[in-house]
């Protein structure tokens, strides 16, 4: 036998569950079939509520970013505008006084 490798098949649905969610097989194993239903539908609650939440939480994180690139590109515009007024300024006074 290859090292690393298990003698024994695959794992079952059941050991994987097991391996990753100690105890949840026991828990759930004796539920009936409606209650069985009742468990999935919560479950597919719980994926839904996280994503909506996980969009929200994307969603304030794209605003706040959005604000954040608009004040660095208002800041860059100002500074752009400073320096071509100050620019302009500084070439008519070259002119004024015989330069280039």
């Amino acid at each position: 036998m290859a090292k690393g490798k298990r003698s024994a098949g695959p794992k079952s649905l059941q050991e994987k569950v097991d391996e990753k969610y100690a105890g949840y097989s026991g828990e759930v194993m004796g539920l009936s079939v409606p209650q069985l239903d009742q468990r999935i539908a919560q479950l597919q609650k719980t994926l839904e509520d996280a994503a909506q939440f996980q969009e929200e939480k994307n969603g304030e994180a794209l605003k706040s970013l959005a604000a954040q690139l608009k004040d660095l590109r208002a800041d860059y515009g100002d500074v752009k505008k400073a320096v071509a007024l100050k620019t302009k300024y500084l070439v008519s006074l070259v002119r004024e006084k015989g330069g280039a």
